[in-house]
């Protein structure tokens, strides 16, 4: 029997995929699932299956996908099932008794060659990913022909199995679409906020990714989340980093501000430079006690970005306080002319008192042929 001879020789495939399975829970959830070989704007409605409900540990889902996409009546299509783990991550695929994949002319798949698409469809970043469907025929090398229609591709040939570039592509864009997100959505939807939590003090980094992206998602914004949140704030991730900053601009104008100042207490420059982004970008306007406060801080910044992006907080936001002014003066010392020159003039636009003025004038002196 084919499916038990690839079971043993490579384990993703399983014998009995149409048995009952006993003792199992399981919810079926009807969704639209867009597919780029199908129709780039018209979803195709789909069921996918939740298994094991609400055990999260052990949650998983699976739905059942034709192999190939195809226009044409050469193809061979055949009805197998993708398993996703909670974290809408591929699984694995499983075949029907007595059902084998073809390339081209007929071939069945080898060994070797259900390894390959395994790795593919494991591969969130393919090469596959930014392909049309009228891109998969754009080479001349025989390389990519397809079995079902003949077709070529200009691609790597790792992208693909060859032989089987529309199987792959089409198995890819099942595995690794827009069913993702909705898993990953099903599956916060069944976790409590300590749950969550946990997730996000959790090894490896995708579980504190998804549980950040779901604290952000279900709007969770009490002080407990926040603060484990802000925990995160000095991650090395950039990804992780601007997740943080996303779930902190959700919050009530005190508490975003409040949350900002804490990251940049941290004196940790990326998470700095992040902060300070987010600050710019935001729609929330600080009161000028706020941005006096930090302009304290200035002195402790030694990157022209973390200046450049405070100067522009201040210009953006219409903020004009003497203890700004005060604060930034002493930056027309700096050894990083960039940086004071940058200072100057912002200095220069403002009313200054006697001090400032005589401060920048002997700058405009020593470096007049430099600005």
């Amino acid at each position: 029997m084919q499916t038990h001879k690839i079971q043993i020789i490579f384990s993703l495939f399983i014998i009995g995929w149409m048995q009952p399975q006993a003792n199992v829970c399981k919810t079926r959830h009807e969704i639209a699932v867009l597919h780029p070989g199908i129709d780039m704007e018209k979803p195709v409605e789909m069921t996918l299956v939740q298994s094991s409900c609400g055990f999260t540990e052990s949650l998983e889902y699976y739905m059942d996908v034709e192999s190939v996409v195809c226009g044409d009546s050469q193809c061979k299509i055949d009805i197998i099932r993708l398993y996703w783990d909670a974290l809408g991550h591929y699984k694995c695929i499983e075949l029907p008794e007595n059902v084998n994949l073809e390339k081209a002319e007929g071939i069945s798949f080898s060994q070797s060659d259900y390894k390959k698409l395994d790795s593919i469809l494991s591969d969130r970043n393919s090469a596959l990913k930014d392909v049309q469907k009228y891109e998969v025929t754009g080479s001349e090398t025989s390389e990519g022909i397809d079995a079902l229609s003949g077709a070529t591709i200009a691609l790597d040939t790792k992208a693909y199995v060859k032989g089987a570039v529309w199987t792959c592509y089409s198995l890819w864009h099942w595995a690794n679409g827009n069913t993702t997100n909705v898993i990953r959505n099903l599956t916060g939807d069944s976790m409590t906020i300590e749950a969550l939590l946990k997730y996000l003090k959790k090894e490896p980094l995708k579980h504190k990714i998804f549980a950040l992206e779901q604290l952000i998602r279900l709007k969770h914004r009490n002080a407990k989340v926040t603060h484990t949140v802000l925990q995160l704030a000095r991650a090395q991730n950039q990804k992780l980093r601007k997740l943080v900053l996303q779930y902190i601009e959700q919050l009530p104008e005190k508490q975003f501000f409040t949350s900002i100042d804490s990251i940049l207490k941290l004196n940790h420059e990326p998470a700095s430079i992040a902060a300070l982004r987010t600050l710019f970008e935001s729609e929330k306007v600080p009161p000028d006690t706020f941005l006096d406060s930090l302009s304290n801080r200035v002195s402790d910044w030694d990157s022209y970005q973390q200046i450049d992006l405070f100067l522009n907080i201040i210009e953006k936001k219409g903020a004009d306080t003497q203890k700004i002014n005060d604060n930034l003066a002493p930056m027309l010392q700096r050894s990083d002319f960039l940086i004071a020159r940058r200072v100057f003039w912002f200095l220069s636009k403002k009313k200054l008192s006697p001090q400032n003025k005589t401060d920048l004038l002997i700058f405009y002196d020593e470096n007049a042929n430099k600005l």
